[in-house]
């Protein structure tokens, strides 16, 4: 498991967000953040170095962050939320992911592998953003 050290503070960190983008943030964070399922996925859409990793790993609490290939040691069940940084949406079972389902949903108990693992079961119970 990796640990992140958080970089940005969201908000006190962007200060420069537009208004519409700031009331969409805090309405997902609101309503989504906290629940522990079926919350719906936040996808963030933009060019590069515009931000969208730097909000996704402001929120507060543990994250599991993945970029490029799944690695089920990075993976969590006590993070508070997971980022999908950089991934193709057609490419998340190309990289070995679990179903875009069950990780995007909060879908509970599922399975997982990875390369070099045996199948294991994982709790996916934190929002995700992507």
């Amino acid at each position: 498991m990796t640990s992140i050290t958080k970089q940005y503070v969201w908000p006190l960190s962007f200060p420069n967000v537009s208004t519409d983008l700031a009331i969409a943030m805090n309405r997902w964070i609101r309503r989504h953040f906290s629940r522990k399922s079926r919350a719906k996925c936040f996808i963030l859409i933009g060019p590069t170095g515009t931000g969208k990793t730097s909000f996704a790993l402001s929120l507060p609490g543990l994250v599991n962050y993945f970029k490029g290939r799944w690695n089920l040691d990075n993976w969590n069940s006590m993070a508070r939320y997971s980022v999908y940084d950089d991934i193709g949406w057609d490419n998340f079972e190309k990289m070995n992911y679990p179903s875009k389902k069950d990780l995007l949903t909060q879908n509970g108990l599922t399975g997982a592998t990875d390369k070099y693992r045996h199948s294991t079961m994982i709790n996916v119970a934190q929002p995700a953003i992507i």
